[in-house]
């Protein structure tokens, strides 16, 4: 820290999203992969970037509306991630209807 007392930093907290410039990374990331896409597959930039785009305002629309994390919970409950997680004492299988202790 500074001594310079014309010197302000803007406070950092434990919860704050990790921004770039003024938008959460998690936003604008599919952005910026549909533009890597595109470049990659070159006839289907306007697809991508639209697609990019419509992802952005649904996630957006998503996190002003319910908690943090409750998307990746909706995708987990509906059992689509059930190959991609290893099940451990605290990420249950979301087929599985009872759990006996």
């Amino acid at each position: 820290m500074s001594d310079n007392p014309n010197e302000y930093r803007v406070p950092k907290r434990i919860n704050d999203p990790i921004l770039l410039w003024f938008f959460p990374v998690m936003h604008v990331m599919p952005i910026f992969f549909a533009a890597g896409a595109s470049v990659f597959w070159s006839h289907l930039t306007l697809y991508f970037m639209l697609g990019g785009f419509a992802w952005y305002f649904i996630v957006s629309h998503i996190d002003a509306r319910y908690s943090r994390g409750y998307l990746f919970h909706r995708v987990w409950a509906s059992g689509v991630t059930t190959g991609l997680l290893k099940e451990t004492k605290t990420v249950a299988d979301p087929v599985q209807q009872e759990y006996f202790q």
